[in-house]
Parts: structure tokens; C-alpha cells; sequence
């Protein structure tokens, strides 16, 4: 089964305008790295997804053995995905039938479901919805994409990054949705809020955090898949430094950030739930960013913060007399996206709203990371 959010369509004559979606092969790090269990997750994550990209017929025993037995949960999880990618349904199997994780394991379930063309079969798990949050669904995302930038010499590079590096690269994302209109007429299949959560920023201990607020429209397009169509645009601020959190050369206090999103949604049921919720999510993105164009030269520079959502066409930052601000916008970051509801503390009942959240339901966050502190 080929999922259109993980594949690029494979058209008789050749669509070159399609093959646009087929990154320039030159990953970051070595391949070896990724089955180097002395090496730090982010490194090795990385390592995993350029061996997808440069070595795709070498890598799937590779690949199974990390996502069936290596101590790094996260890892695991993104091996699988990774195995998923290259459609190989076998060695998948053989590392969800060796998963001791529950929640790795329904994150390796969901991705048999994909391969079988059949995502929106029933959910098995039991569920539970908190009562006093702030949203009635949540949904962590892991992503898995490719930044291409240019650097400080003018050179071209792109970068294969997995759901660890994009982690602590652009942060942790997490969609807030409501079951019901509120009195605004708000609900999920007409918006959405995207968390952006950035941990222990420059060392701190603080967590910079953003918000956007999606707006747009969805379809019914089986009894338990909805189909999204979501934008969103927002005032935030840009790190002139190339990292979050460092303001030594300068912030734009209010450069645009622009997002779009297709994405399907695989809803569920249960009798300790009130109303259908999200069970899965997949979808895909294309976004213009600012890149610190010093990490393709520096490779022990860590990844923290070194990218960040920006526009080409912000004439904002040009009327504050900052100049071009296409200077700032030296890259793309585009990819997919998955989510699956997990259960977070451990009592063998999956969270429907269980994931921290930290902006409003006007994507506005509730205490802003004071950077200049």
C-alpha cells in the first residue's frame, strides 16, 4: 500500500514536477553512526535516516535490528517508521512482535494497519479522557523530514532528520482539538491548535513554547477517516543568531510564520469516552525556514533551536527597517508527520487528552519564555 503522505506517486511517464519531493542526496552524518549504541540519539537518529536515503538496499536488516532490539525506545520507534518508509512489511512485523513497549508497540500496530490498507481498523487499546483539561483531544507528532539550506558559503545542504533530531532541532509539536463547537464554533473538523514546545532552551531549564492556530475545512472520506485541509499564519519571534533563545545579534519581534497541513485523521471509539475522538493522525508539510547556516560546518554544534519558521514574503520586519528579510529565509523544511494516543502514566489505559498543554485555545501561550532574562 502506497500512503500519499509517505510516497511520491509513481506516474508511467515520469512527472518531474512530483520528483520536486526527492531531496538532493547529502545527508549530514555518516550511516555508520546509526547502529553506534556509544553515540548520542540525536546523531544516531540521523544516521538512520540518511541510511534510508543513501542505501536503501542495504539497510533493512540494519533497520530491523534497531527497531526490534536496540535500548532506545525513541529509536526503536523511529527505525519502525523508517521500515515503514521503505515498505518492508516483514521486517516491521518481526520488530512489533518484539516490542515490550506499549506504547512503541501501538506506534508499530498503526503502521502494520498503513501497510495493510487498512488505518482506520479498530483500535483494540482502552482509553480514558481527563476531565479539567484544556482540550478535549490531544495528540503528540513525531516528524520525520528533510531541511534543505543554504550555508554561509552559498552551498546547497540537505539534512535527513528523524523524530529525535527534529526534537530538539525545531521542537515538540502536539495538536489540541475540541470534540464540540465552543462558543466560538470551534471544533476539529474546522481547527486545530499545534503546539510548539522547545525544552530546557540554551541550557536553562526553561521551555520556549509557541502557538498556532489552524484553521480550514475536513471531509468524511470512510466511517472512522476524516480528511484535513488546515493553514495558519502568526506573528512570533525570529532569533537573528540562528538559535531560539539566543538573542545576541537581534530578534525580529514579529516576523510571520506560515504553516500548511493535509493530514487524515483515524478516529475511535470507546464507552469511557463521551464522544468519537482521534486514535492516529498522518499527514505531510512544506515550510519556509531560517536555518543557522553553521551546522553543516560545525558538527559538534548540538541541533537545539537552530531552526525556525519564517516567511519570504514578511514585509513586517522590512517596514521595522530591518532590511530583506528573504536574508533570514535561507531554507525548507518539509516531510510527514504521525500521531498516535498514548498512554502516559503508565495504567494501561490510553490518554485522549493526556499530553501537557502549555498555549490557549487562541494558540497563545499561557506564561511566554522570556528570552531576554
Amino acid at each position: 500500500m502506497r500512503d500519499s503522505a509517505e510516497h511520491a506517486l509513481d506516474f508511467p511517464g515520469g512527472d518531474r514536477a512530483q520528483r520536486l519531493v526527492i531531496p538532493t542526496r547529502n545527508p549530514g552524518l555518516s550511516t555508520d553512526v546509526a547502529s553506534d549504541n556509544t553515540a548520542d540519539p540525536v546523531s544516531r537518529d540521523i544516521g538512520l535516516w540518511s541510511m534510508l536515503v543513501t542505501q536503501p538496499a542495504n539497510m533493512l536488516d540494519t533497520l530491523r535490528e534497531l527497531a526490534s532490539n536496540d535500548g532506545n525506545a525513541r529509536l526503536r520507534r523511529s527505525a519502525a517508521w523508517a521500515l515503514f518508509k521503505a515498505g518492508a512489511r516483514q521486517h516491521l512485523a518481526e520488530a512489533a512482535n518484539a516490542e515490550s513497549d506499549s506504547n512503541v508497540g501501538a506506534w508499530k500496530l498503526h503502521l502494520l494497519r498503513e501497510m495493510d490498507d487498512d488505518p482506520a481498523s479498530v483500535d483494540d487499546r482502552q482509553f480514558r479522557q481527563l476531565e479539567g483539561k484544556p482540550f478535549d483531544f490531544t495528540m503528540p507528532l513525531e516528524i520525520q523530514g528533510f531541511v534543505e539550506f543554504r550555508d554561509e558559503s552559498g552551498e546547497w545542504r540537505t539534512i535527513a532528520t528523524g523524530p529525535i533530531a527534529n526534537e530538539r532541532l525545531v521542537g515538540e509539536f502536539t495538536q489540541g482539538e475540541h470534540a464540540r463547537p465552543d462558543v466560538n464554533a470551534r471544533d476539529y473538523q474546522r481547527e486545530i491548535i499545534l503546539q510548539q514546545r522547545r525544552r530546557d532552551v540554551k541550557s536553562t531549564g526553561g521551555d520556549y513554547v509557541e502557538g498556532y492556530r489552524l484553521a480550514g475545512f475536513s471531509r468524511q472520506i470512510s466511517p472512522r477517516l476524516v480528511r484535513h485541509q488546515y493553514e495558519g499564519v502568526r506573528r512570533h519571534e525570529v532569533f537573528v543568531s540562528g538559535r531560539v533563545g539566543d538573542s545576541s545579534r537581534g530578534v525580529y519581534p514579529i516576523a510571520t510564520a506560515s504553516l500548511v497541513r493535509s493530514a487524515d485523521t483515524v478516529m475511535g471509539v470507546s464507552p469511557d469516552v463521551a464522544t468519537p475522538f482521534p486514535v492516529s493522525v498522518r499527514g505531510s508539510f512544506r515550510d519556509f525556514v531560517y536555518v543557522n547556516p553553521y551546522i553543516s560546518q560545525e558538527t559538534a554544534l548540538p541541533l537545539d533551536g537552530h531552526l525556525q519558521i519564517a516567511s519570504p514574503s514578511d514585509l513586517a520586519v522590512r517596514d521595522l527597517g530591518w532590511g530583506n528579510s528573504c536574508r533570514l529565509v535561507n531554507g525548507v523544511f518539509y516531510g510527514t508527520f504521525r500521531g498516535v494516543v498514548e498512554d502516559l502514566d503508565g495504567d494501561g489505559k490510553a490518554e485522549v487528552n493526556g499530553v501537557e498543554m502549555l498555549v490557549n485555545g487562541d494558540g497563545d501561550a499561557i506564561e511566554p519564555y522570556e528570552w531576554w532574562k
